[in-house]
C-alpha cells in the first residue's frame, strides 16, 4: 500500500523530499494568508482592497472562510480542529482590537462575528476537503 512508503523516510528518500517540499510550500501558502489577513486588517482604509461588497461583514466573512479552509486543509503538525475553533476567532479578536490603534478604522462586534463564524465553516470545509482527498489518494 503506498501509505506504508511515507512511514519509511530513509527507504524512499525521493517521496520522503517530495512530502517535505509539499509541506514547505503549504505552510508558505499559509504564513501569506495570514499576511494578507494582518496588512489589510491593520492598514490604513486607504491601503485596503475595496471587494465591491455593500457590507464590509461579508468581507470579513470570505476572508475568514477562506483562512480556515486553508488553516484546516493545511493543518500544521497534526494540529487538531478542536483547537483551531478558538485558535482563529482568537485571531479575528486580535485583529479587531488591533484596529482601534489604525487612524480611520474601527472594530466592531458585528465584524468579529462574520470573521469568527467565516473562520468555523471554513475550518468545516477544509475538513470535508482533506476527508475527500484522503479517500481519493488512499481509497
Amino acid at each position: 500500500h503506498w501509505a506504508d512508503l511515507l512511514l519509511l523516510p530513509t527507504t524512499y528518500p525521493l517521496i520522503w523530499n517530495q512530502m517535505r517540499f509539499m509541506k514547505t510550500i503549504e505552510l508558505l501558502i499559509l504564513v501569506s494568508a495570514y499576511g494578507v489577513i494582518t496588512f489589510v486588517s491593520l492598514s490604513h482604509p486607504a491601503f485596503r482592497p475595496n471587494a465591491g461588497f455593500e457590507s464590509g461583514n461579508f468581507d470579513h466573512f470570505i476572508a475568514y472562510l477562506l483562512l480556515g479552509t486553508l488553516t484546516s486543509c493545511f493543518s500544521v503538525h497534526g494540529l487538531q480542529t478542536r483547537w483551531l475553533i478558538f485558535i482563529l476567532p482568537m485571531y479575528a479578536g486580535l485583529m479587531e482590537l488591533g484596529q482601534l490603534l489604525v487612524p480611520g478604522r474601527q472594530a466592531t462586534v458585528e465584524t468579529f462575528f462574520a470573521s469568527a463564524i467565516g473562520a468555523w465553516i471554513g475550518l468545516l470545509v477544509g475538513k470535508g476537503v482533506r476527508r475527500l482527498a484522503r479517500q481519493y489518494l488512499v481509497g
